[in-house]
């Protein structure tokens, strides 16, 4: 009975070697890289909006299925997007999924586990952040190609539950979100914008500088973006009704404390079909239409009026007062006006005739 029962155990040994792989302490296992549908959807997704750079990123991860199998070999994958955290994605290592699943050889851990595996969602799997899983399977692109793409992963993320936070204000709600007192506290372009001032922190009360917003509601208003405590985190102005190019609207300068909100308002305003100001400075006029980076004029005609006071002006800086003439260019001269070019941050202009 011994024997018979040591010959049956040994089968079963012997069973469990022909079936089952050994693992080892230190024995490295790899997989090919796979990515869940969502996150193949956000990739899609950026490639729609995003520059020449993000866009290379975004096609190099979709077709890394491309890459022969010793380029393809891993020691993590199944990555996923982490909509908790919109700077993260999170993966099984290798080790752990072949242990789950029991893979017989590398050929059988090459085979994608179906969408609804239970590799996707099981217990084990971690975090990491998404500029580091980048650096992790490439090594061949920018520093400056793979911030524009975390800051495009970033926003497509946020964009899943942020967008019930933008809002369009006219009017003297303008001159509100305008005050930084209503702002969150931060950096960015936002907390060093020259318009801010509301008299409260020092500084030059600006409040009374945008009367020429507030005063055409039917041409002016401003895309707002606030936190969960309803502080300011993005404002751009968005000009109604122009002139040039003809009943468009145009999102003018961004301006947030996180840099991947602006690919929030950029993603806002394509969806809406406006135009948009390409570059978030105030000294490229380039504009992006339908998807194309051009340059041509914006022209709007606001109630014509001569103001006291006016705001530093990012894109539309030429103004005449006689017939409300508002554009991105000096425009012809009319005989009997007057042009000027409001780029004063302490209220003033500059007459141009």
């Amino acid at each position: 009975m011994l024997i018979y029962n040591n010959f049956i155990k040994e089968t079963a040994d012997m069973s469990e070697e022909t079936n089952t792989p050994k693992f080892k302490k230190g024995d490295k296992k790899y997989l090919k890289m796979f990515i869940s549908k969502d996150f193949e959807n956000v990739l899609k997704s950026i490639i729609k909006t995003g520059d020449y750079q993000t866009k290379a990123v975004s096609n190099r991860i979709l077709n890394i299925d491309k890459l022969d199998d010793e380029e393809n070999k891993f020691e993590f994958s199944y990555i996923d997007i982490d909509r908790e955290k919109e700077d993260m994605v999170t993966f099984i290592p290798a080790q752990r999924a072949w242990m789950k699943f029991n893979f017989k050889d590398q050929s059988d851990a090459n085979i994608r586990q179906p969408d609804e595996s239970s590799i996707w969602k099981m217990p084990g799997r971690q975090q990491l952040s998404i500029g580091k899983f980048l650096n992790k399977i490439f090594d061949n692109f920018s520093e400056i190609a793979i911030d524009k793409f975390v800051n495009s992963y970033k926003a497509e993320i946020a964009a899943m539950t942020i967008y019930d936070r933008f809002k369009l204000v006219s009017g003297e709600d303008i001159r509100h979100w305008y005050a930084e007192s209503n702002y969150e506290t931060g950096s960015g372009q936002l907390n060093s914008s020259c318009m801010r001032y509301d008299g409260r922190g020092g500084g030059t009360n600006c409040q009374k500088f945008l009367d020429i917003y507030c005063n055409n509601p039917e041409k002016c208003t401003m895309l707002i973006l606030t936190n969960k405590n309803n502080k300011l985190i993005g404002r751009a102005l968005a000009w109604k009704n122009l002139r040039m190019p003809e009943d468009r609207i145009f999102m003018d300068r961004i301006y947030t404390i996180k840099q991947s909100d602006v690919e929030l308002f950029k993603k806002y305003a394509i969806q809406n079909n406006w135009i948009y100001k390409s570059e978030q400075t105030a000294y490229d006029d380039s504009i992006i239409v339908d998807g194309n980076k051009v340059k041509k004029t914006i022209s709007l005609v606001l109630k014509p009026k001569s103001y006291n006071y006016y705001p530093y002006m990012d894109t539309l800086k030429y103004y005449n007062p006689t017939t409300g003439r508002l554009a991105s260019n000096p425009g012809r001269k009319v005989e009997g006006t007057i042009r000027i070019k409001l780029e004063s941050a302490g209220g003033g202009y500059n007459r141009i005739d």
